[in-house]
């Protein structure tokens, strides 16, 4: 009886042992350049409101366009294709940005993103200090690609 037992040991033991010395097969999720986010997330423009997105901003003490930061601008409030935009009252960032948001039916959350991404505007963490207020406009039109 004791034997048994001792070679069921062993026999259950070597079968863990195997088990935990497999090589695991790993997976790999995949990548696709052509499908970053999918479209309903992108386009899902009343993702934050306006309030929302300043409040986000105020999360950074050094962001350029935070309402903290006092910065203002014009608020889209019309669009024709033969006229363009027409703008109303300066607004915060928050409004702004929801209002594009809006009209273009993308994600707040994707212009936020590139606004970081290509001037740090969100952060403020530019390369110098005073990055923000150092008399340059053009980093804004940059951010979105302007210019």
């Amino acid at each position: 009886m004791n034997k048994r037992r001792v070679i069921s040991l062993i026999y259950t033991v070597s079968i863990i042992a195997c088990f935990c010395l497999m090589p695991l097969s790993k997976v790999h999720a995949s990548f696709n350049a052509n499908n970053i986010i999918d479209d309903i997330v992108f386009d899902d423009s009343g993702s934050m409101s306006a309030v929302q997105i300043d409040n986000f901003l105020n999360n950074f003490p050094s962001s350029c366009i935070s309402p903290n930061s006092g910065f203002q601008a014009r608020i889209p409030n019309g669009y024709s294709p033969s006229g363009g935009f027409t703008y109303g009252d300066f607004g915060s960032a928050g409004q702004v940005i929801a209002t594009a948001a809006g009209v273009y039916g993308i994600n707040p959350k994707v212009l936020l993103v590139t606004l970081e991404k290509e001037q740090s505007l969100v952060t403020g963490q530019g390369n110098f200090s005073g990055y923000c207020n150092n008399g340059d406009e053009h980093k804004y039109a940059a951010a979105t690609g302007y210019g």
